[in-house]
């Protein structure tokens, strides 16, 4: 062990303040229940009654303006029956809100185009709502950072997201506020003006996994609760970001946590993040969110971590691959790292730095090269009553196999009766 003012590296295991509990579930070998992917194929396949958007006036020519047709198509389903795009480019030029509970939307692989930046989102509020086979090609005219300027946004619960295609936007290319037992599977996003996948606002129990996500101008998936928002007073929670892969962030980070309880990155690849961190967890003062609490980094992939060449006026941010930062309004606690393979990235490979109270690294692979080492610098964290605004028991809950099964679980009871 060396020690300086500064640095402490610590190998094999390491602990900043509180105590360490031994990482299980074969020091975590993170499995899926494989039920819930049935489920969602099960639901998924099921179309019911159909109609098509022809039938109330559509036409995907790509010239002319469909916003009114669509909307009264979306209207007029009822449960159990779906929407079917006859193919073609639909332009749009306002917001398609989707209230109905139990429907599904099949783009059948056509194109929606918005024609506005600041009203493109596809807005689900209704529950039981499947959006599947959409190519939405988003208006990128300028950064937006407004609800409508999104892609498509998750109001309602039990709603699933499958093979979506997303090029281009104003703002986030998925945005999932406070929703819950949503999953989102199988989507293409690219080219956003901000983050690609975004869930905030006391979301819970969701799964986002094996999504392809490059170029978002932000982070590419990011789990985030703002304690400044009158609205998000509830941190996001159970949420699992399994399978993904993301690739060529030119701004952002890769893989974040800014605000969420009881969260698992398991078997990401990461690639290429130009200027920050592969993967973060984070507390950020300036934007106000909430600090982060039982944290599951295991069985990841990056690469090429803040390596690549940065255009003109770009900066890196100095983080790890893996970084772990707060800065000071709340605490970082019980973030477990194992089996994370890290390779061809800038050092450190792994930082902790601010209030984290607990770290514990296992097994992950540094350059071909067993290594746990953690660089360090922290404030200790003995006081722990920052964490009881929670209100939860986080005894029993760091196993990260039974946190995956309970996800996954719920989700699968919720959507399919299981």
């Amino acid at each position: 062990m060396k020690t300086s003012r500064k640095n402490i590296k610590v190998g094999l295991t390491v602990a900043l303040a509180l105590f360490v509990r031994p990482l299980t579930a074969q020091d975590v070998n993170v499995p899926g229940n494989g039920k819930l992917e049935r489920c969602v194929e099960g639901i998924s396949g099921k179309d019911g009654k159909k109609k098509y958007v022809s039938q109330y006036g559509a036409i995907g020519d790509g010239v002319t303006d469909n916003t009114n047709s669509i909307r009264s198509a979306i209207k007029d389903l009822a449960r159990d029956e779906t929407l079917v795009f006859d193919g073609g480019v639909y332009i749009y030029s306002d917001i398609l809100e989707i209230h109905n509970d139990g429907i599904k939307i099949d783009g059948n692989g056509s194109t929606l185009k918005s024609a506005k930046s600041d009203r493109q989102s596809i807005e689900i509020y209704g529950n039981n709502v499947v959006l599947k086979k959409i190519n939405l090609l988003g208006n990128s005219e300028k950064r937006l950072s407004s609800r409508e300027s999104t892609n498509i946004s998750v109001y309602g619960n039990s709603d699933i997201l499958l093979n979506n295609t997303i090029d281009g936007g104003a703002s986030g290319g998925i945005f999932v506020y406070g929703a819950t037992d949503f999953f989102i599977k199988s989507n293409n996003i690219k080219n956003t003006r901000a983050d690609g996948i975004h869930v905030t606002g006391g979301a819970k129990r969701g799964v986002i996994t094996e999504n392809y996500v490059s170029n978002a101008g932000d982070d590419m998936i990011a789990v985030v609760t703002y304690y400044s928002q009158p609205n998000q007073a509830s941190i996001s929670t159970e949420i699992a970001v399994i399978n993904n892969t993301v690739t060529e962030g030119e701004w952002g980070r890769g893989v974040t946590v800014v605000g969420g309880y009881s969260i698992v990155i398991d078997n990401n690849n990461i690639s290429h993040i130009m200027r920050a961190a592969g993967v973060l967890i984070a507390q950020e003062k300036a934007y106000h969110t909430f600090g982060d609490f039982n944290v599951f980094i295991s069985n990841n992939t990056i690469k090429n971590n803040e390596t690549d060449n940065l255009p003109p006026g770009v900066f890196r941010t100095g983080h790890g691959a893996i970084e772990i930062n707060s800065q000071g309004d709340w605490p970082i606690d019980r973030v477990f790292l194992n089996k994370n393979k890290i390779s061809d990235s800038r050092k450190p490979y792994v930082r902790a730095k601010g209030r984290v109270c607990m770290v514990v690294s296992k097994d992950n692979i540094f350059d071909n090269q067993v290594s746990d080492d953690v660089d360090v610098s922290a404030r200790n964290c003995s006081d722990s009553s920052d964490l009881d605004f929670l209100n939860k028991e986080i005894e029993g809950r760091e196993d990260p196999g039974k946190l995956l099964q309970s996800i996954e679980g719920g989700l699968e009871k919720t959507l399919c009766g299981g």
